[in-house]
């Protein structure tokens, strides 16, 4: 097949160039937010701390809810842009986290909701991530009310 090599070289090049410029973009906007390529892994740090002081204990159960992608709301200038998110929910108990395996649906439509009424402005710096945690523990306590979810910890976090 004459050319065959070049249509591939031509194909392999431009997929090259997307992932190179997906990468400058997002270390670009997210530069100096505390998020790095791939996604932050907060979870861990958290098992880390205070493994001194809990060593009898066991450690509090962690809900993976699983990846959320999502288109976000428009922002003042109108781009569409979408989140890639996974986080664990710390289950105070073996009870909550039952309850929020039992009511995983409802859990996960609620997160995308939550995520789709965001723009990306509101999801970038410290105070928005504080919000937005603050608004999955309010939203994931409604849903498995007597039970409460006491932190949630995101291992990625991805905004395009």
């Amino acid at each position: 097949m004459p050319g065959g090599w070049r249509k591939g070289l031509a194909l392999g090049l431009a997929a090259l160039l997307v992932i190179a410029g997906g990468y400058f973009a997002y270390s670009t906007l997210f530069a100096g937010e505390g998020l790095a390529f791939g996604g932050i892994n907060q979870a861990d740090d958290a098992d880390d701390e205070g493994s001194d002081a809990d060593a009898g204990q066991d450690p509090e159960p962690l809900y993976s809810v699983g990846e959320i992608t999502t288109d976000l709301r428009r922002g003042e200038d109108g781009i569409l842009q979408f989140v890639q998110a996974d986080m664990r929910l710390a289950c105070g108990d073996d009870e909550t986290y039952a309850e929020i395996e039992r009511r995983h649906s409802a859990v996960r439509d609620s997160l995308l909701q939550l995520f789709r009424s965001l723009t990306a402005e509101q999801l970038r710096g410290e105070e928005g991530m504080k919000m937005v945690r603050e608004e999955i523990i309010r939203i994931v306590n409604e849903i498995v009310d007597p039970f409460e979810i006491v932190d949630v910890f995101f291992t990625e976090l991805l905004v395009q």
